[in-house]
C-alpha cells in the first residue's frame, strides 16, 4: 500500500519533535516536584519539632560551690536521695528512720513499695520535717541514674507539698549517685 503525499507529511509532522522542546534523549530532570516534596517535608519536620518542644519546665536551683549557708539562710537543709532500693532522707546528722522523726542506721528511710518509690511516705516525711523546721524552704534532691525521671519529679512534688500546704518549695538538684 502506497501512502499519499498528504499522509506522508502528516506522519513526518507527528513523528518530528516539536521545535523548542528537547528530544527524550536530552531531557533534563524537572526539580519542581522534588522541591515540592522537600518543602512539604521541611514543614512536617518543623511542626513535629514544635510539638516535641512543648515540655514542662521544672523550677530548680543548681548547687553552689560554697558548703556554708549564706547570711539569712537556715543552716539545716534536708537531702533526698533516690536509689534503686528506696528513698534516703538525710541531713548533716545522718539518715532518718521511717517517719523521719529520728536518725537511724544508714538504710533506706522509705524502701520501695511494689517496686516503686514510696512517694506518699515521702510526703508524710516532709510534713514531719517541715513541722520540726518551719523556717526551711529548700531541700536537695539527687538520684541514681537508674531511677526514672517520673519518680524524681514525683519525689520533688512530694517534698514541695500542695498549693494549700507548701512544705519545701525550693528544690536544689545535685549530681546523681551510684
Amino acid at each position: 500500500m502506497k501512502l499519499t503525499a498528504r499522509q506522508r507529511r502528516l506522519i513526518r509532522k507527528a513523528t518530528r519533535p516539536p521545535s523548542g522542546e528537547r528530544s527524550p534523549d536530552n531531557d533534563e530532570l524537572s526539580i519542581v516536584p522534588f522541591l515540592d516534596v522537600v518543602i512539604n517535608l521541611v514543614m512536617v519536620l518543623l511542626v513535629m519539632m514544635a510539638s516535641v518542644m512543648l515540655v514542662s519546665q521544672v523550677s530548680a536551683q543548681m548547687p553552689e560551690t560554697s558548703p556554708r549557708p549564706g547570711p539569712g539562710e537556715p543552716a539545716w537543709r534536708p537531702t533526698v536521695v533516690l536509689t534503686a532500693t528506696g528513698i534516703f532522707v538525710t541531713d548533716r546528722e545522718g539518715t532518718f528512720q521511717a517517719g523521719c522523726d529520728a536518725h537511724g542506721p544508714a538504710q533506706a528511710t522509705l524502701p520501695h513499695v511494689g517496686g516503686r518509690p514510696d512517694l506518699s511516705g515521702l510526703r508524710q516525711c516532709a510534713l514531719t520535717l517541715h513541722r520540726a523546721h518551719p523556717d526551711t524552704t529548700g531541700f536537695t534532691i539527687t538520684a541514681d541514674p537508674r531511677v526514672e525521671l517520673a519518680d524524681l519529679i514525683g519525689a520533688m512534688d512530694a517534698m514541695r507539698g500542695t498549693p494549700g500546704q507548701p512544705l519545701f518549695t525550693e528544690p536544689q538538684i545535685a549530681a546523681g549517685v551510684r
